[in-house]
């Protein structure tokens, strides 16, 4: 973390380098299988993760622009049903894609 935010890095691989991390992956685990859906809302950017396998979980992942003058604070779409608020915390770490993926 820098300042507060989570830096993450992504690149494409190659077809050899997916087989052997295929090869080489951790069977206590499922694979997870998502689908993500992006969308704009008064110009602040959502992403819906739609978890499909192993588990039925959807989470949404706001994005807002972070300035000294501003509150930092998300405007929820009205036609979204939210039923908590997922943080950094210890507690909230089932929710992401590690935890999902154990095979229990």
């Amino acid at each position: 973390m820098k300042d507060g935010q989570r830096i993450e890095k992504k690149r494409i691989i190659t077809k050899r380098e997916y087989l052997s991390l295929f090869n080489n992956r951790d069977k206590t685990r499922h694979i997870v299988r998502q689908k993500r859906i992006s969308f704009l809302w008064n110009i602040q950017s959502f992403n819906v993760h739609v978890f499909k396998e192993p588990s039925d979980v959807c989470i949404l992942h706001a994005q807002v622009r972070s300035s000294p003058d501003s509150n930092d604070t998300v405007d929820m779409p009205s036609f979204l049903d939210v039923d908590r608020l997922i943080t950094d915390s210890v507690e909230d770490e089932i929710y992401g894609a590690y935890q999902i993926s154990l095979i229990k």
